[in-house]
């Protein structure tokens, strides 16, 4: 007995039986007949459908089977396509996706939730604008880290890249307590 590949349909004599319109005593039959199975009580759909189309009935014999082949070879052509697609990773796996994504999101909130901790002793003593310049480097470095290429997103070209902003420099605004004051 040849042992089964991951793309193989393996179906036990009941399944066999549904697929075919045959109770299982029939199935046991076949095998008695020659019929192929992996082991006891277990069948590989694809080689006992081919024994059946040899054995048991032609195509001729079937109305519809030319049509029930060339859907069965449609969708077994099929799932080559998809499994060729992501050996050449041209297609991925949505769990795979999923995985990845979630692993950049709680990096992400880990980085952001980690802010205050690493934050308070850098903007201690310094002035608004210092503290805007260092607040806008660390969220620098965290966007940086999410949006770095992987396994799911793709290069880009650094040369059109957006740039790091510039920290922007605030303009004093006066407000009703300060209105009447004079600036030096």
């Amino acid at each position: 007995m040849p042992k089964p590949k991951a793309d193989d349909i393996i179906l036990s004599t009941t399944q066999i039986g549904a697929f075919f319109g045959v109770t299982g005593r029939q199935v046991a039959r076949w095998a008695d007949k020659g019929c192929p199975k992996e082991k006891y009580g277990q069948f590989n759909l694809k080689a006992v459908f081919d024994w059946w189309l040899d054995n048991i009935q032609s195509d001729k014999d079937v109305p519809g089977m030319t049509e029930f082949r060339t859907v069965y070879w449609g969708h077994k052509a099929r799932a080559e396509k998809v499994k060729a697609d992501k050996l050449e990773e041209s297609v991925i796996a949505v769990d795979d996706f999923i995985d990845a994504w979630a692993w950049r999101v709680a990096e992400m909130s880990n980085g952001l939730g980690g802010l205050p901790m690493r934050l308070s002793p850098l903007v201690v003593g310094k002035k608004e604008v210092d503290v805007r310049q260092i607040l806008d480097a660390e969220i620098w470095k965290i966007r940086d880290k999410y949006a770095r290429t992987g396994n799911f997103i793709p290069e880009i070209d650094i040369k059109n890249a957006p740039k790091k902003p510039k920290a922007k420099k605030l303009k004093k605004v006066a407000s009703k307590r300060t209105a009447g004051r004079k600036t030096s």
